[in-house]
């Protein structure tokens, strides 16, 4: 494989309908060993995971853990530099036109937020079952580069590649 591996965050619900879908998982393990692409799991999604059933990250496939570089109080998120000695809160959460701010919007879904900032920052796409976070990512500006699939496309995409890969 030429070049660098496509970065791809798995929203934990996608977990829940990888776990009987033995092909897919095969297919994401052999392209991921292969460098074609890589499965990257944030701090939420890896909390979500450590609450669920599975007790942890599943060990289906091998993944990257990507951790954002600041602290979370709570949900919010501090970022390096967010913090100003003068303010007595000691934080300003995010800037305006983060991905974080526009993500969360009016919602309460910081969580959802964290998990779109990680892979707007990192990934070239997320998947979701989550329709907001879908729609919020493909639906404004905010993802960057990152494309926001659902669980259907990814498994088409993953059918894509590993056609394409077998070539």
């Amino acid at each position: 494989m030429i070049g660098a591996a496509t970065r791809i965050l798995l929203d934990g619900n996608v977990y829940d309908l990888l776990v009987n879908d033995a092909a897919a998982i095969a297919a994401i393990t052999e392209l991921s060993k292969a460098g074609v692409i890589e499965i990257i799991c944030n701090q939420i999604v890896r909390e979500e995971l450590e609450k669920s059933p599975y007790g942890k990250v599943p060990n289906w496939f091998p993944v990257t853990f990507a951790y954002e570089p600041g602290a979370f109080i709570g949900y919010g998120l501090i970022a390096p530099g967010d913090v100003d000695p003068r303010d007595t809160r000691y934080a300003r959460i995010m800037p305006d036109k983060s991905v974080y701010s526009e993500h969360v919007g009016g919602s309460n879904k910081s969580k959802d937020a964290i998990i779109a900032d990680t892979a707007s920052k990192t990934c070239k796409i997320a998947v979701s079952e989550d329709k907001r976070f879908v729609h919020r990512l493909i639906g404004t500006e905010i993802a960057h580069d990152c494309k926001a699939m659902n669980h259907a496309d990814f498994l088409a995409y993953l059918d894509d590649l590993s056609t394409n890969s077998s070539e």
